[in-house]
């Protein structure tokens, strides 16, 4: 089956299952000796789509009655007809993720001067492609360049398990495969870069702190800061005690071995004190009766 007969194929198929054609990606021929052909159906991206599980009822009704065989030129025939469920690569990290989202046109063009009402209008638009909830969607923002912005927040507890993580995989792949329309200020449809993995940036949240840890941590830090002020006193205290006890002992050295006192009474009266200084007053002595004995 060539690549031309193949695009007819699915193209009868979508028409003769009420689907549209651009919900069919990725048609591969199977190899040889195979003679078969795998395609992929993607999920519903308009108001008007049918949910994925009845437009496999409607294809299944149209192989099963032979209306594909009747209604082709080029004698196709199946023999079988089977589906299995593309599932996706998921973590399941239950965290929140971010969106930054480019958009190749002028700000102003698009944009123009109500950013607020076009950040709105495009979040309806993402909620309306993926069929979730709008509230899903939170602080929609756009910027200079065009960047487009915003939150895809955890489920509600009364919907479905749809986790943010599974969002924006299908958003990606919807601007992967062209599904995702947006639209400017003046009803413009813009350009929008297909995302990648760079784009979608994972929210953790930051977890309370145990009461028991708050605890724990206060009386730690109450008790480092009391051991710390008991040790700045202990050496303070041991740096006084030696300075005292230093004091006291160059005292008692002094006491014992006083040093001479060098008074101005003394120092004037020196030459009269004999027992200051005896071998001058014995020289002195000496002299006088030396003279006595002369007369």
């Amino acid at each position: 089956m060539s690549s031309v007969k193949m695009e007819d194929f699915v193209s009868l198929l979508a028409q003769l299952s009420s689907t549209d054609v651009r919900r069919f990606r990725a048609a591969v021929k199977c190899p040889s000796p195979m003679n078969c052909l795998n395609v992929t159906l993607r999920p519903p991206f308009l108001e008007s789509h049918l949910s994925n599980s009845y437009t496999i009822q409607s294809i299944s009704r149209v192989v099963n009655q032979k209306i594909l065989k009747a209604s082709s030129s080029s004698q196709a025939i199946i023999s079988s007809f089977n589906y299995t469920v593309v599932q996706r690569n998921l973590t399941g990290d239950g965290h929140a993720r971010k969106v930054i989202m480019d958009i190749e046109s002028l700000y102003q063009a698009v944009v123009g001067d109500n950013s607020s009402h076009l950040e709105t209008k495009w979040a309806e638009s993402i909620a309306s492609t993926l069929r979730i909830d709008i509230r899903r969607i939170k602080k929609p923002s756009v910027a200079r360049g065009i960047i487009y912005n915003f939150t895809v927040t955890l489920p509600f507890e009364e919907e479905p398990a749809l986790s943010a993580e599974e969002i924006t995989l299908m958003l990606l792949e919807s601007t992967k495969y062209g599904e995702l329309t947006l639209l400017g200020e003046k009803g413009q449809p813009v350009n929008i870069s297909p995302l990648t993995y760079d784009n979608l940036v994972e929210l953790q949240v930051i977890k309370e702190t145990n009461a028991l840890v708050i605890v724990l941590s206060i009386v730690i830090s109450t008790t480092l800061v009391i051991f710390l002020l008991f040790l700045s006193g202990a050496v303070l205290v041991k740096i006084r005690t030696d300075r005292v006890i230093e004091e006291q002992r160059s005292r008692a050295l002094l006491g014992a071995n006083p040093p001479p006192s060098f008074s101005e009474s003394t120092s004037q009266s020196h030459s009269q004190s004999p027992s200051q200084y005896p071998h001058e007053v014995v020289a002195n002595q000496r002299h006088r009766n030396h003279q006595t004995r002369h007369y």
